[in-house]
């Protein structure tokens, strides 16, 4: 699964970040009445195949702002949030609930087969040399097999299933993630139970990240790449795209972009290959079958994604105030599916007493006065904070020494932004002791 973290140098906003839409998934199945974009400020999510598009905060789902966390959707329609030590679950966009058995992994990836029913998550543990363990799925997300035995010194990029064998998996990570950083292609056959590293080299780039693999042949895979300088390729660096017909035995790059490659996408019968990015000499490209690539449009976007005979594509916000797009002609024309003006407050369904609305509505306040209004009216948004434009904006204190965690210094805002961040702590420490009285209990 093609993974994009693209950061807007020059500006900051709260959490360092030009505020951005970055990643979209639609589903379940071959449905597409359910999608879920993944911004900078939180989540835009539809259940109306896109009619009307609301926001979900990122408290909710408890991870902190600048963190940007894998999603999928599963065959019944759950939404899957994968965090920093764990994985969220919400089937009605309200109640986000903890997969007891993923408490306390780094969940770096999710995917999941074309029906939804089998789902991956790709594990990080959270030692100083980390193991990785890839678990399974086989009932949409409602529990979770983890393996024992892990990758020692190894840490997961990125993972993903064949769409025409679910029991043939990819993944991607560094190993010796703290010295070398070795990028390695893995490769299972049984499901993602076990793994074997394959050939496959990946001259001139750094991480290597699994883009797709082809919808009829499962040993057909593309991978993306961060091009190497001579500062080890940062955050503006090219890309590199490459292929494997072979099941990653081997690989052959297919072209490279001038800026970061922020979106794949192929189709179902692999006949049509998109790539895009955020510079606009990079724009929308397509690649029909084996023939060259061809330029659709300079318009920079920041995802994209084949699902159901359409193509999605997010929207550079700045430049445009589109958040998503859709193309139902390969690209040729799209259509706006959400302004930043359009996206609604968190859905109306959800009571009061609900996560969502406990954590979101008062978020939604500060999102919709600043950062959205801003972005909607066409001016700079404030590089300094997100918090409406009459509030004050203290400079956060250094965090104390060896408070590896606190590096990311808490938004604060308001009064509201202080309470919604210690009703967050509150939220945590219940989850978190109804966790430990649960294993206590099955211990004795």
């Amino acid at each position: 699964m093609f993974v994009s973290v693209l950061l807007w140098h020059g500006v900051a906003h709260g959490n360092g970040r030009f505020p951005s839409s970055q990643y979209v998934v639609v589903g379940p199945g071959r449905g597409d009445d359910l999608l879920a974009v993944r911004a900078t400020f939180g989540l835009v999510v539809s259940d109306d195949g896109g009619q009307r598009f609301r926001f979900l905060c990122e408290e909710a789902f408890e991870y902190r702002d600048g963190y940007d966390p894998s999603l999928a959707w599963t065959q019944n329609g759950t939404l899957l949030v994968g965090v920093e030590d764990g994985l969220q679950a919400s089937a009605t966009l309200c109640d986000p609930r903890r997969r007891l058995e993923l408490q306390g992994q780094y969940v770096v990836d999710l995917t999941n087969d074309p029906a939804g029913r089998v789902v991956l998550a790709a594990l990080r543990s959270r030692d100083v040399e980390p193991v990785m363990r890839v678990a399974r799925s086989d009932d949409g997300g409602l529990t979770f097999d983890v393996p024992r035995d892990g990758l020692a010194d190894t840490a997961p990029l990125t993972v993903d299933i064949a769409p025409s064998d679910a029991m043939t998996v990819y993944a991607t990570a560094l190993t010796h993630p703290n010295t070398t950083r070795d990028p390695t292609l893995l490769r299972s056959t049984d499901g993602g139970r076990t793994f074997v590293r394959t050939r496959a080299v990946f001259s001139g780039v750094s991480d290597v990240y699994l883009a797709g693999v082809d919808g009829r042949d499962p040993r057909r895979l593309y991978l993306r790449g961060r091009l190497r300088t001579d500062l080890d390729g940062g955050p503006d660096a090219g890309s590199a795209l490459f292929v494997s017909d072979d099941g990653g035995d081997t690989a052959r790059e297919l072209t490279r972009t001038v800026g970061p490659m922020a979106g794949f996408a192929l189709s179902d019968d692999g006949a049509h290959l998109w790539i895009g990015g955020s510079d606009p000499r990079d724009g929308l490209q397509v690649r029909d079958g084996d023939g060259p690539f061809r330029t659709l449009s300079t318009e920079p976007v920041n995802c994209l994604r084949w699902h159901a005979g359409a193509l999605y594509l997010c929207g550079v916000l700045g430049a445009t105030d589109v958040v998503l797009w859709r193309s139902r002609d390969l690209g040729a024309t799209r259509d706006s599916l959400v302004h930043v003006g359009d996206i609604l407050p968190p859905p109306p369904s959800c009571a009061g007493s609900s996560v969502v609305s406990g954590f979101c509505a008062d978020r939604w306040i500060s999102i919709r006065s600043s950062t959205l209004a801003q972005l909607r009216d066409g001016g700079a948004v404030d590089a300094a904070t997100d918090a409406p434009r009459d509030a004050p904006t203290p400079s956060p204190s250094p965090p104390p020494p060896g408070c590896g965690a606190c590096a990311v210094p808490v938004r604060q805002t308001s009064r509201n932004g202080l309470w919604v961040v210690a009703l967050a702590a509150a939220l945590r420490w219940r989850r978190l002791t109804r966790a430990t009285a649960r294993g206590s209990s099955r211990a004795r």
